[in-house]
């Protein structure tokens, strides 16, 4: 099945999600029969059909885990996607602090000690 990118509705949804070192696009698709979708082949990307904005993040977010588990060969049932896109999104808004210092701090070097 071959699939021509169309642009991203009217509001600012972000045209890609990084996910390791790869970068998936974030495509829609009027023909889509669900939500949203994520394409390991021909090419990795996100598909999602036109909804609302918040509705449309979400199907970002949830089509991410998705992709993840691919990727990372963690294979997750569209249950357990769904378990993880609520806990993780409520773990993230509940703990903003937590958020911040783990981006301060990920991927910074200890300094050795003596």
């Amino acid at each position: 099945m071959s699939r021509e990118p169309k642009p991203l509705p009217k509001f600012k949804l972000i045209p890609k999600v990084k996910i390791g070192a790869v970068e998936l696009p974030v495509y829609l698709d009027k023909d889509l029969d669900d939500h949203g979708n994520y394409a390991s082949h021909p090419g990795q990307a996100i598909w999602i059909c036109p909804q609302e904005e918040s509705s449309a993040v979400r199907t970002v977010w949830h089509e991410a885990l998705h992709a993840i588990g691919d990727l990372y060969g963690l294979p997750l049932s569209e249950e357990r996607t769904r378990v993880l896109e609520n806990v993780l999104l409520q773990f993230l808004m509940d703990n903003p602090k937590l958020l911040e210092q783990l981006k301060k701090h990920h991927g910074k070097k200890k300094k050795p000690t003596r």
